[in-house]
C-alpha cells in the first residue's frame, strides 16, 4: 500500500504503509481573499457663514436665489439631481425643462434661510426626501454642514459636480466674499463597491447603519458561459451590508451579524443566492 503524507518542509511525500492521505494539524486549507472592500466615502459640504441677504449690507450676505448645486450619484452611469433656491417666491428653476437632471426645489421664507445652519438643514432634508437620491446618498445636517455618504461601499468618487454658484462670490457688502467648501473623507477607504472578481471578497468597516444600509454589486458575468462560477462573500461589521445585483434590481443578500458570509452562483444569466444568513 501507498501512503502520501504532507509537511511543510517536504511537501507531498509518497511512503509505504497503510493507505491515506495525511495534513498535519498546522496546514490550514483556505482561499485567498480575491478582493476586499472597506468603508464609505463621506462628503462634508460647509456652508460656513452664508446667509440670504435680507436687503441688507451685511458681511456673508448673498441673494441665494436661482443658486443651485448639483449631485452626481457614484453609480457606473450616474444620475443628476440638483438642489436649487426659491426664496420667498423669488426664484426659478435653472434648468427647467432639461429631462437629464431632477430637479429638488428648496422653498423657503427669508426668516428661515439666515443662517448657515438653517441652510444646510434644508438642503439635507431636501436630498433626503427624494428616494433615488436617499437610494445612493445619506445626507445629514450638521450645524453649517451637509454630511453625505455614499451607500455604496469603497473609493466612489466625489459627490458634487457644480459647486460654483455659491463659491467665492460677493457678498452684498462687497467686502467679503462667501464661499462653501466640500471635502472628502476616505481615510480607511479602499477597494471598490462593484465585485468583479470570482473567489472570495471580504467587505468591511461599512459605517451606515440606517434602514437602507451600505451596498456592494456583483458584476454580471457573459451570458451563457461561466456556469456555476462561485461568489463568496465575508462581512465584517460594525454595519450591515447588502449584496445587489449590478441593476440594483435583485437583493442577492443581507449581512448584518459578524460573520456573516453568502455564496452565490451564476446561472449563465443572473447571479443566484445559494446560501445567506
Amino acid at each position: 500500500m501507498v501512503q502520501v503524507i504532507y509537511t511543510k518542509e517536504q511537501g507531498l511525500k509518497q511512503q509505504s504503509g497503510s493507505a491515506l492521505i495525511s495534513l498535519p494539524d498546522d496546514v490550514v486549507i483556505t482561499r485567498p481573499i480575491s478582493q476586499t472592500v472597506q468603508g464609505n466615502t463621506v462628503l462634508t459640504l460647509d456652508f460656513a457663514a452664508l446667509h440670504h441677504t435680507q436687503g441688507g449690507q451685511a458681511a456673508d450676505e448673498i441673494d441665494i436665489n436661482d443658486r443651485y448645486i448639483i449631485f452626481k450619484t457614484p453609480a457606473a452611469t450616474p444620475a443628476t439631481f440638483y438642489v436649487w433656491f426659491n426664496i420667498a417666491g423669488g426664484g426659478a428653476d435653472p434648468f427647467a425643462g432639461d429631462n437629464t437632471k431632477t430637479a429638488i426645489p428648496i422653498a423657503a421664507n427669508a426668516a428661515d434661510v439666515d443662517s448657515a445652519a438653517e441652510i444646510a438643514t434644508l438642503v439635507a432634508n431636501a436630498l433626503t426626501a427624494v428616494v433615488a437620491f436617499d437610494d445612493e446618498l445619506k445626507a445629514e445636517a450638521d450645524g453649517s454642514e451637509v454630511v453625505i455618504t455614499a451607500r455604496r461601499m469603497g473609493i466612489t468618487g466625489g459627490f458634487i459636480s457644480d459647486l460654483s454658484q455659491f463659491t467665492n462670490v460677493t457678498a452684498t457688502d462687497n467686502s467679503t466674499v462667501v464661499s462653501a467648501t466640500q471635502s472628502y473623507n476616505t481615510a480607511n477607504v479602499s477597494g471598490s463597491h462593484v465585485l468583479s472578481e470570482l473567489g472570495v471578497v471580504k467587505v468591511k468597516a461599512a459605517i451606515i447603519d440606517d434602514a437602507k444600509d451600505s451596498f456592494v454589486v456583483v458584476k454580471d458575468l457573459p451570458e451563457n458561459t461561466n456556469f456555476g462560477a462561485r461568489l463568496i462573500v465575508l462581512s465584517e461589521l460594525p454595519s450591515p451590508v447588502k449584496i445587489k445585483s449590478s441593476d440594483l434590481t435583485v437583493l442577492l443578500a443581507d449581512l448584518d451579524a459578524a460573520g456573516d458570509a453568502a455564496q452565490l452562483i451564476w446561472n449563465g444569466t443572473a447571479w443566484k443566492t445559494l446560501y445567506q444568513p
